[in-house]
């Protein structure tokens, strides 16, 4: 029985740490899963709302491109769909809602799941738009600098 002691307090030992690790996990998984749910998502303006419905029904109606839609927002309301896709991406991942998880509805609250559930396919809709509105911002920029540049030589 003597024998058995330094082995029995080994793995006690290697038992207590893997306990103490998977505890420091858990509480970790826990701080974060917290800090996830205090992200306030932003309302949108009764324009922006507008929009989003706008951009919604061309989408499930097929009339045009969504790409065409969301390149001719207004600038004010393309930032408040940008903050608030940056506010979904924070509070349940890198374009969650966007790819359709099933498992985003378990970081709503139980109050909120009904009326989430009822916006689920405009968030999308916004979470589309905004990459799309921001490459068009990009190519706009590329162009006038390149406009630019010519007059510049021609000069």
């Amino acid at each position: 029985a003597l024998q058995a002691v330094p082995e029995a307090a080994s793995r006690i030992r290697s038992l207590g740490a893997s306990y103490a690790s998977a505890l420091d996990a858990e509480t970790r998984s826990i701080t974060e899963e917290r800090r996830r749910m205090a992200v306030a998502i932003p309302g949108l303006s009764p324009a922006a709302e507008d929009a989003l419905k706008r951009l919604a029904a061309q989408i499930k109606n097929k009339d045009g491109k969504l790409d065409v839609a969301a390149g001719s927002l207004d600038p004010h309301i393309a930032r408040e769909f940008a903050k608030v896709s940056r506010a979904l991406d924070e509070r349940f991942g890198r374009n969650a809602i966007l790819r359709g998880e099933t498992d985003v509805i378990n970081r709503v609250s139980p109050a909120q799941r009904r009326a989430f559930e009822a916006m689920r396919d405009r968030l999308q809709v916004l979470q589309q738009a905004v990459p799309i509105q921001s490459s068009e911002k990009i190519v706009s920029e590329r162009r006038q600098r390149a406009i630019n540049q010519s007059r510049g030589i021609r000069m």
